[in-house]
């Protein structure tokens, strides 16, 4: 008996980035730069530290489009709609205190 090799998918877990400067494999952190932006910055034994940025096309596939609005929906009225008012609620106060 010998093992057989079959294709099957891999974890997105398992696998690494390249670095874009030493071409290793790295892991990514999120950092936060000056600016308030996220960036990717490689991490691990072959990092040296630079932004790994994301690939665009890719982004733009996972987006997926909004729906069309439905009778589900809320409407537009109904969300906007004040329904909390702070001196309503201090007279209700009053009026439930005093009996």
């Amino acid at each position: 008996g010998g093992k057989i090799r079959i294709p099957s998918p891999i974890a997105y877990s398992n696998v690494q980035l390249v670095d874009p400067v030493s071409g290793g494999p790295v892991r990514v952190v999120e950092r936060l730069l000056e600016d308030g932006s996220k960036v990717r910055v490689s991490k691990g034994k072959h990092a040296t530290g630079s932004v790994i940025p994301k690939p665009l096309d890719v982004l733009k596939e996972r987006r997926t489009p909004r729906s069309p609005p439905s009778v589900k929906d809320t409407r537009k009225a109904a969300v906007t709609k004040v329904t909390y008012n702070p001196d309503r609620l201090v007279e209700d106060f009053k009026a439930f205190a005093a009996k």
